[in-house]
């Protein structure tokens, strides 16, 4: 039996589909910026971070050298520097497996 929640996700993928359609169709935005704003493809963290301006580019490059260095995970790696808060963090992260969800979605309904 499907959750309420899940008919209310459906629906609002069926409404921003329709949109889409017809943002593509006048030509107001491109099949690349379609799909990353829709999920088809999950955002990198730091990209997502970088959109919300809550780093900079560089405290991204210095984040990626560390995390090349010893293996942890970017996020970690951003808290520690305090570059984010953990707050600011989890916010994010909601945010990109939102993203990951919509896009599952999107492939259950195609």
């Amino acid at each position: 039996m499907e959750s309420e929640l899940d008919r209310i996700l459906a629906d609002l993928y069926s409404r921003n589909k329709r949109l889409a359609e017809q943002l593509l169709e006048k030509q107001i935005i491109s099949v690349e910026e379609l799909e990353k704003l829709l999920g088809n493809e999950q955002i990198p963290l730091g990209q997502l971070l970088l959109d919300e301006k809550l780093i900079l580019q560089y405290e991204l490059k210095i984040a990626l050298l560390e995390q090349q260095l010893n293996s942890k995970k970017l996020g970690e790696i951003l808290v520690e520097q305090q570059a984010i808060s953990l707050e600011q963090l989890t916010k994010v992260l909601h945010k990109q497996a939102w993203q990951i969800e919509k896009s599952k979605m999107s492939n259950i309904s195609n």
